[in-house]
């Protein structure tokens, strides 16, 4: 959110010059009282009354065409409108034509430039009004981080991340806002802040009264999903909502504790909490102890054991604006031992809505500041041993130059929810999913859901979780005195204590192991409690295990992470979904060995029934496959059903977590060793001379080597019209130096399968008869010339490349470059850095080398690096100083290391850094700014 407050100077100065711009003085009653309501809406700490503020500036201007600061207002209230942003342009620019000596108008047009991305002009804009001699510092100021915000954004907004960005629709959104979205870990219940007709009150002023001319007041509404939708969300009750401001901003990860947000007279905001008793919220209570002041306190977020609150504050002795603190549970259920989270997470600017995911070391927040592109953009980082890593921009198209915040992420991680109002066509806040939802590294825990029965019936329970080991809690929870729900979330590394207490009954004691845990897994299990009439009765009931469930959960997506047993999941799917349907044209047959082709048949289903009855009555067949005719084309059930059969990447030397639960939204390295391009061109696998070719590689893994299938090349992405292309796979958009938008399927491990998938996709779409494949040499596009006829041939006539590129090592700038600007300066401020990589990411000298450093240990065992197996064995070396250094990837210039740096860190290594290396001897990178890279020296 970007603040206009020098707009009231502004209006001021219109005043006084209204005899130049306008037709007649604003004297009318209703105009003034118009103009009041419209700025009031306007100056929303929030911006949530935009729309109406529009509303009223538009009649306004209407009444008064010629009046300057009605067409300003008009122009900036269009800026925060999805399909308005070209309008917001117009109007402003037609200000400064009309007013070409106005020079407060172009902070305004610099913003109606950035949300149209066109970041250039919108810097060059704003440094025109910074020129001006009556411009205060502090109006410099905020045009120059504006100026940041536009640099960050024209970085971000070249990759696109492949999610999908979808709004949750009706019936949660509506014409209204809704905004701050909160989740049980399990997704089934969803509460947010409403602001519109259904809000309790109706319209009112300022003070509260009821006023028809008004705004709607902050409810809190709860829906329920029912399969995979959200049904009709109600007012979560008159216990929590008042006629007053009631917002939700956390749920306790059972979905049994509500914390919210409550703004009286007495107070600038605080946070309460209400816990749900049966079906029933009950009032929401002021939470006891320090956290909340006589500042603002807002934000919250709760950790799954119950014991640390994350919340955000403006009170004294922060970094500045809003910081986010923590606070613990006392045994008194009072909070105390406040803590800011200090300046890695904290900074100058506003930092609020943390959201700690129940793994409790994964946690998601907004800032203004960092890297943000404009306003709040959403972080995320993860607790370590040593505290937060640096947080990271989770990028564009999640975030915007708008307010982007109350990001939560469920159990699962595959599933972000925020609220964003830039997305929305009428500028109201609207609740939005990202798909996949999370970024970095992949939580791991086991969720456990289910019911406490007592003699059949659901019953309250008190629910205690010990660490075996050493006897300490884990936390304290309790199941639904109404439903019997409960859910707990466990984090690896402990063997763990369940302790389950109904009143009347025997304590039920039961034990998970998840010291070994390398995955996400969920199971469902009841625990039945019984009374002492009827233990003998179930004493011996084959109920199964909790431990055993998690076993068989973690069993089944062992098998799934590998290509067989994927295969035989989707094969499954496939043959329950879609195995009794019949294709016109389409037919199948069963082939074994030792026997003649079976069919044909109408359906798979029938065809793979045939197939077992031939393994039951000739047990000695070793093979058997069903074949699928499709008008005159065989092929294999794989091919005939390639859209459910998406997965192509099987890499068994990576971990379980890391198989399973790899970062789905971002590219796939290719590089799995640390060969040069230079070496692989030396890869007696493959021959890259025209002669040779590709050909030999066509269905080889080679390393470095990996393949995409390009179906469209834009320089304005809105140009991009096979979207809908993305039903066979996710599509991958990626802005080149060039200016052109690349959009790809893939990564393929061989030439065959990229090719295979081109070829399927033309048959399917006769749009995507362009596509072709293009080669990537350790994560980069490289150019070959086109192949031979011959090689063709020996394909058996597929066009195999459209363009491939030949590979070599690009050339580096030798010309003098003067660094001195950089001495002294620290590089770790990202403005820095990136013009430190802009000037001289390119230069090269004999003996300079560059690698990325990934660790330095004084105990060199203790460092695990399975996480970077894909990126090469990492070369260690142990020092004078005691300490033995890892590093990755030998490089002749600063760029291409920074490449795999930033590759490296989205693989969950946040404190990797580049070390050059002269002549074998390592440096910093200080020492070699100092010598200029050891190029020419500096006079």
């Amino acid at each position: 959110m970007i603040k206009f407050k020098f707009l009231l100077p502004i209006f001021c100065l219109f005043l006084c010059v209204k005899f130049t711009f306008a037709q007649e003085a604003l004297s009318s009653k209703d105009e003034k009282s118009t103009l009041a309501m419209a700025e009031s809406y306007y100056f929303d700490e929030d911006l949530q009354n935009i729309p109406k503020a529009l509303e009223l500036f538009q009649q306004l201007a209407a009444s008064k065409p010629n009046d300057p600061y009605y067409k300003l207002m008009e122009g900036i209230c269009y800026t925060f409108f999805k399909n308005k942003k070209g309008i917001a342009l117009e109007k402003l620019l037609a200000v400064k034509e009309s007013n070409p000596e106005f020079n407060e108008v172009n902070f305004y047009l610099a913003r109606a430039y950035a949300v149209n991305r066109m970041f250039d002009k919108a810097i060059d804009t704003y440094e025109e009004y910074m020129s001006s001699e009556d411009v205060s510092d502090e109006q410099k100021g905020e045009a120059r981080q504006n100026i940041i915000y536009c640099q960050n954004a024209k970085k971000f907004t070249k990759d696109s991340l492949g999610v999908d960005i979808v709004s949750i629709g009706s019936p949660i959104n509506t014409d209204f806002s809704e905004y701050v979205p909160v989740i049980t870990s399990d997704e089934s219940m969803l509460i947010y802040t409403y602001r519109g007709e259904r809000s309790k009150g109706g319209l009112m002023d300022k003070t509260g009264k009821p006023d028809p001319r008004g705004e709607y007041y902050e409810d809190i509404m709860v829906s329920y999903k029912v399969g995979s939708d959200w049904i009709e969300p109600e007012s979560i009750g008159d216990n929590i909502n008042t006629v007053g401001h009631d917002a939700s901003i956390a749920l306790s990860v059972d979905g049994q504790q509500l914390f919210v947000y409550k703004s009286t007279k007495k107070d600038n905001g605080d946070i309460y909490m209400s816990v749900l008793d049966g079906d029933n919220w009950t009032k929401a209570e002021r939470l006891a102890g320090e956290v909340n002041t006589e500042a603002w306190e807002g934000s919250a977020s709760l950790s799954s054991n119950g014991k640390t609150l994350y919340f955000s504050s403006n009170r004294e002795g922060g970094f500045g604006g809003r910081d986010i603190y923590s606070a613990e549970l006392k045994p008194d259920n009072t909070w105390g031992d406040i803590k800011n989270l200090g300046p890695v997470i904290n900074t100058k600017f506003d930092d609020d809505a943390p959201f700690i995911h129940p793994d409790r070391k994964t946690m998601y927040y907004s800032s203004k500041g960092h890297n943000s592109m404009g306003g709040y953009d959403i972080f995320y980082t993860y607790l370590n041993n040593d505290g937060w890593d640096e947080p990271m921009n989770v990028g564009y198209p999640v975030n915007s130059i708008d307010d982007d915040r109350y990001y939560v992420l469920s159990a699962d991680a595959k599933t972000g929810y925020y609220s964003s109002a830039g997305r929305s066509e009428n500028g109201t806040h609207d609740i939005y999913t990202v798909s996949p939802g999370h970024f970095g590294k992949r939580p791991i825990l086991a969720l456990v859901v289910g019911v406490v029965n007592a003699d059949g019936k659901p019953a309250e329970a008190d629910i205690t979780v010990t660490n075996e080991k050493d006897g300490s809690v884990e936390g304290k929870f309790k199941s639904n005195s109404s439903s019997g729900k409960y859910m707990l979330a466990l984090t690896p590394g402990n063997k763990y204590k369940i302790a389950i207490e109904v009143e009347g009954y025997d304590t039920k004691i039961d034990y998970i192991d998840v010291q070994s845990l390398e995955t996400y897994v969920s199971v469902e299990h009841d625990f039945n409690l019984s009374s002492k009439q009827v233990v003998e009765e179930v004493s011996n009931s084959n109920e199964d295990i909790l431990q055993g469930k998690i076993d068989n959960q973690i069993k089944k997506y062992r098998k799934e992470s590998t290509k067989e047993g994927y295969e035989e999941m989707i094969y499954n799917k496939v043959l329950k979904e879609k195995g009794d349907k019949e294709e016109e044209g389409v037919e199948y047959f069963v082939e074994a060995e030792g026997i003649d082709k079976v069919g044909p048949f109408k359906t798979l289903l029938e065809a793979e029934i045939e197939k077992q009855n031939i393994i039951k009555t000739n047990p000695e067949i070793k093979a058997s496959e069903i074949l699928v005719e499709d008008n005159g084309q065989t092929k294999t059930v794989k091919q005939h059903y390639s859209n459910d059969f998406v997965k192509t990447d099987f890499l068994d030397e990576i971990s379980i977590h890391d198989q399973i639960t790899k970062s789905d939204s971002l590219p796939k390295n290719s590089g799995i060793d640390s060969k040069t391009a230079v070496e692989l061109e030396e890869n007696t696998d493959v021959a890259l001379e025209e002669d040779g070719g590709m050909v030999d590689a066509a269905s080889k893994n080679i390393a470095g080597l990996s393949f995409k299938v390009e179906i469209g090349a834009v320089e304005n992405p809105e140009d991009f019209k096979l979207g809908y292309l993305e039903k066979y796979g996710k599509i991958t958009a990626k802005a080149y130096p060039d200016g052109v938008t690349r959009y790809t399927f893939g990564p393929f491990e061989t030439l065959e399968d990229a090719e295979n998938f081109r070829q399927m996709l033309i048959e399917k779409e006769k749009e995507s008869e362009e596509a072709f494949v293009t080669v990537f040499v350790f994560g980069q596009r490289k150019v070959f010339e086109d192949l031979p006829q011959k090689q063709k041939e020996d394909l058996g006539g597929k066009p195999m490349v459209k363009e491939i590129e030949k590979i070599e090592i690009g050339p580096c700038e030798t010309n003098f470059i003067d660094f001195s600007e950089f001495v002294g300066k620290d590089l770790n401020d990202v403005a820095i850095y990136s013009k430190l990589l802009k000037k001289g990411g390119s230069s090269c000298a004999d003996g300079l080398e560059f690698k990325v450093q990934i660790a330095a240990y004084r105990f060199p065992k203790n460092y695990k690096w399975d996480h970077l197996k894909k990126y090469g064995e990492p070369v260690v070396v142990g020092y004078p100083d005691g300490i033995t250094r890892f590093t990755q990837g030998v490089y002749v210039t600063m760029k291409e290391a920074e490449e795999l740096r930033q590759q490296i860190i989205k693989s969950g290594q946040k404190d990797a850094w580049i070390t050059p290396f002269y002549n074998g001897k390592r440096m910093l990178l200080e020492e070699l700014i100092k010598n200029n890279f050891y190029g020419k020296s500096i006079n």
